[in-house]
């Protein structure tokens, strides 16, 4: 008769899965081997296995490492057989790993297999939280579900059949219990540090509020945390909440190994660098280039060498050479790389000023933005071909400077403008308007302008707009 198994997340699955969150896959597989020899009918190897998995796809995005692995994922849930039906961490770490496969499928542009996988989890969940409402770890996975479920873009009716719901706040309760009471569980605190970082993303995507997200990281584990995905968190949290200066801070404590490893924090330091008109901005997109073998952001990564090259060179040969290669090499699937290559066949290179203060801007260093762009005001007010992006980063830098009336002038003179009403810039005027008033407590004004906002169809970032006023309108309603 065959022993059935069961899930003991101990010191050896713990040590493993920190040499997976370390990118030390060979000792995790080395660790996990031996717990197979002690303890066959552990099942928590089976979840630290596909966790390694995860990652490798997750960082390298290769093709051919994804044909090789995908089929894991059908043979583990089939391992889990073995384990207790009533088990209740049996639903978690099946909807973990199918969750985690539906993430890779949309990395390799499977993205029906990938929403299917993705709706099957919740509902694994769902029963499973039903089942057996006091076991917390169900919280890991479904305070993102839930969190998302007020904007993914479906149809209501949809959304009905499949039985989807939830809110940003139902997500955040969520975690936050998960956290609580890991705390006081020492046999799976290996999920703290992680289910610390969903907290700090539905603050910074889903509430719209980059600041309380970082504050809130400075204050929980992952600094302590010296793994690379542990800095890949802490960066993204710093450099979409302004804070230029604590995003290098963080890419200076990654080893060159790690680069190599995880080649997408060469990229990071290159756009933090760029973002301080740093000249070594240029040399990290092209290790970046050399070392990753993936689809994403190389597009862009030529796009940011030309950047480069324009802000502090002011080669506009340079330029158009990055340019040229931008069309020519990796893949549109992304939004940004689909601006890059946009950019690229518009001939139109842009204006040093305006990009520079758009760069200054992205790096949280406003008051630099400001005085830069002023000097240039009276020509680029007047000049059409470059009207509305003068505009928009006026409007932009005026609103982080908390000069609130310039700011919403500067947005309403866009949207006023007619021919600009199929740009990204309109759009996110809109939106931006919507934010002001939300933040000064008018539910009313700030409904009116992120609707404004969802009537508005711009030729790029059409999705994430639309998704950001979304989650605008239900905090509104919350």
């Amino acid at each position: 008769m065959t022993s059935q198994g069961r899930f003991d997340y101990n010191s050896d699955i713990k040590r493993a899965y920190s040499a997976a969150t370390l990118l030390q896959f060979d000792q995790g597989n080395q660790i996990l081997d031996s717990i197979k020899l002690a303890d066959p009918n552990n099942l928590a190897v089976i979840h630290i296995e596909n966790y390694i998995d995860f990652f490798t796809l997750f960082i390298s995005e290769k093709q051919s490492d994804f044909d090789r692995l995908k089929s894991n994922k059908e043979s583990r849930l089939d391992r889990l057989e073995s384990a207790r039906k009533n088990d209740p961490y049996l639903p978690f770490v099946e909807a973990e790993i199918i969750l985690q496969w539906a993430l890779i499928r949309s990395k390799f542009d499977e993205l029906f297999l990938s929403a299917r996988e993705l709706y099957k989890a919740y509902n694994l969940l769902e029963d499973a939280q039903s089942d057996n409402p006091d076991f917390l770890l169900y919280n890991k996975s479904l305070s993102i579900i839930h969190a998302l479920a007020e904007t993914i873009p479906l149809p209501g009716f949809v959304k009905s059949v499949i039985g989807v719901s939830g809110s940003i706040e139902q997500g955040v309760t969520e975690i936050t219990a998960l956290i609580d009471n890991l705390k006081d569980q020492e046999t799976t605190s290996l999920f703290s540090e992680e289910s610390q970082a969903i907290y700090a993303f539905i603050f910074l995507y889903q509430k719209n509020d980059p600041q309380a997200a970082w504050s809130y990281y400075q204050l929980c584990d992952l600094p302590t945390n010296p793994s690379p995905v542990s800095k890949f968190v802490g960066v993204k949290l710093a450099q979409r909440s302004g804070h230029n200066n604590a995003a290098i801070e963080i890419l200076e404590t990654v080893s060159e190994a790690e680069f190599k490893q995880f080649p997408y924090l060469s990229f990071l330091k290159g756009l933090c660098l760029l973002r301080n008109l740093d000249p070594e901005a240029s040399q990290y997109f092209s290790h970046f280039l050399e070392d990753f073998q993936g689809r994403h952001y190389i597009k862009e990564a030529y796009q940011k060498i030309g950047w480069a090259a324009l802000v502090m060179e002011n080669d506009i040969p340079s330029y158009k050479t990055a340019m040229a290669a931008c069309k020519q090499t990796g893949y549109a699937t992304i939004d940004d790389d689909k601006q890059a290559l946009k950019d690229a066949n518009s001939d139109q290179v842009p204006h040093p000023e305006l990009l520079k203060a758009r760069l200054l801007y992205d790096g949280g260093y406003y008051q630099r933005a400001f005085s830069s762009l002023i000097q240039q005001s009276h020509t680029l007010y007047y000049d059409e071909e470059y009207k509305a992006e003068y505009l928009y980063r006026m409007g932009r830098i005026s609103q982080m400077l908390f000069n609130y009336p310039d700011a919403i002038g500067y947005y309403q003179e866009i949207i006023n403008t007619e021919s600009y009403s199929s740009t990204f810039y309109a759009c996110n005027a809109a939106l931006q308007i919507g934010i002001i008033y939300e933040n000064q407590g008018d539910v009313v004004q700030a409904q009116q302008y992120f609707e404004q906002c969802l009537s508005l169809k711009p030729d790029t970032y059409q999705y994430s707009l639309h998704q950001k006023a979304k989650s605008g309108i239900n905090r509104i309603k919350e």
